[in-house]
Formats: C-alpha cells, sequence, structure tokens
C-alpha cells in the first residue's frame, strides 16, 4: 500500500519479531502457505517466549502444518497447540495474534 503504510505480513512479524514473554494465537485454517507463520513462530520459540495456539479443527489441517506442529510441541515444552473442535456445526473462525498482552492483530 505504499511506504507508509504496511502490510499485513510485516504487521505479523513484527508481532512475532518483538514478542519478550508470550504470543496468543488463533486460526481457521493454517495451510501450506502459512510456513513463513511457522517460522516467525519458531524464533519466538527458540527466543523463549510462549505461544499458545488455537487452530479450527486441528486434525483436518493439512498434512504438513499438522507434522510441523506436532514437532514444535515436541521440541518446545513453552509452545501449547489446542484444538477447537466442538461436537456440533460450529467453528472457530477468529484470526487473531496477541503479543505480550499489549500488541494485537485481530482479522476476519
Amino acid at each position: 500500500m505504499g511506504s507508509v503504510i504496511g502490510s499485513i505480513e510485516t504487521a505479523i512479524e513484527r508481532l512475532f519479531r518483538e514478542a519478550r514473554e508470550e504470543i496468543a494465537l488463533t486460526a481457521y485454517s493454517v495451510t501450506g502457505g502459512a510456513d513463513l507463520l511457522l517460522d516467525w513462530m519458531e524464533a519466538a520459540l527458540d527466543r523463549g517466549v510462549r505461544v499458545s495456539m488455537v487452530v479450527n479443527r486441528l486434525g483436518g489441517q493439512s498434512p504438513e502444518v499438522g507434522t510441523r506442529l506436532r514437532n514444535l510441541a515436541a521440541r518446545y515444552p513453552h509452545f501449547r497447540p489446542f484444538n477447537f473442535a466442538p461436537d456440533d456445526d460450529f467453528d472457530l473462525h477468529a484470526k487473531v495474534i496477541v503479543a505480550d498482552r499489549r500488541l494485537a492483530l485481530v482479522g476476519s
């Protein structure tokens, strides 16, 4: 959008890069194109940042994403993935990232 307004990608990267204590995020769908997001999350985990991630129907995500999230959970005890899968037809469609309880990005 020009030199003054940054991209959503830049804003997400900043949240992960600047987090010092914790990140909480929700995701409706984590596609194979989420490599950058998962890389930024892993870099935060490497710095000791606690990450809690709620994913809509985690078991229904792509196999590559499922494997990567399981590997992160095995490697980092401070990474907590949660499955949102109620018994009915409801879905978690929120897209939210909160860093250190002070910066947030909310999408639709």
